[in-house]
């Protein structure tokens, strides 16, 4: 069987369309060259793109099972046909709208208010291990917080939420975007507004031929909570004695 074709998106499950809490995934449709670029230098485009196909459905597939209504962002915003064929029809599409990451992920928090949503969580696929249980604290810790913010590893943020009422566009204002400086200062943003912010557990992205080595190794010898990425890179034979990039 060919691995790259291993991945799935269980659509099945979907929550109640009158829920106001939604969780934003911001994901781009894959291409070669396109996602996760750093990894392309060690294992080649193709794999690339299969090993980032199987975080997208490891993280939706984590959501469908809660009872939150899910929107799906992607990108390019002129991708919506190659996105419905990814990912089937069940999903709420909305392109990903302005010119940086900051403007897109402030259009996206605006439009979701606008559509009377009260509590509005938006995170990446980068951590397809993230489980249920973190974004269930991060829907309550906005129950008595203005603002709800998870910390990666590297210095980044996988999550970051708002409630309508406590939204702040500026937040994502000259961020130095890739950096291992967005969280902190990201942080001082919300310090400097009086914002009570929540701080979930940190958790590592999977950015680098690093990290994918020590995902792998974590889940070689337990069960996953990212099944579909744990199979997948079983399945390749994934050699976790190197760092050599690919001539």
């Amino acid at each position: 069987m060919d691995p790259g074709n291993q991945f799935f998106v269980n659509t099945m499950k979907m929550p109640d369309n009158h829920s106001t809490r939604c969780v934003i995934v911001f994901l781009k449709v894959p291409q070669k060259s396109r996602v996760k670029t750093r990894l392309s230098k060690f294992l080649g485009p193709e794999i690339v793109v299969d090993i980032y196909k199987n975080f997208v459905a490891d993280i939706l597939g984590m959501l469908n099972r809660s009872p939150y209504r899910i929107i799906v962002g992607y990108y390019p915003p002129h991708a919506q046909s190659e996105a419905v064929e990814w990912l089937g029809p069940g999903y709420t599409l909305m392109p990903q709208k302005g010119n940086n990451l900051g403007k897109r992920m402030a259009n996206a928090f605006d439009k979701m208010f606008s559509k009377s949503y009260q509590h509005a969580l938006l995170m990446g696929t980068d951590s397809p291990d993230l489980p249920e249980s973190i974004v269930d604290e991060a829907f309550k810790s906005l129950d008595n917080n203005d603002a709800v913010i998870g910390p990666t590893v590297d210095g980044g943020y996988y999550l970051i939420g708002f409630k309508s009422a406590t939204f702040l566009p500026q937040i994502f204002d000259d961020i130095p975007w890739g950096t291992e400086d967005v969280f902190e200062m990201t942080v001082k943003i919300f310090q400097k507004n009086k914002f009570k912010l929540h701080v979930l557990p940190k958790w590592r992205d999977i950015d680098t031929y690093e990290d994918l080595k020590f995902f792998y190794k974590t889940y070689s010898q337990k069960e996953s909570t990212a099944p579909n990425t744990a199979a997948y890179l079983s399945n390749i034979e994934l050699d976790i004695s190197t760092s050599e990039p690919i001539e």
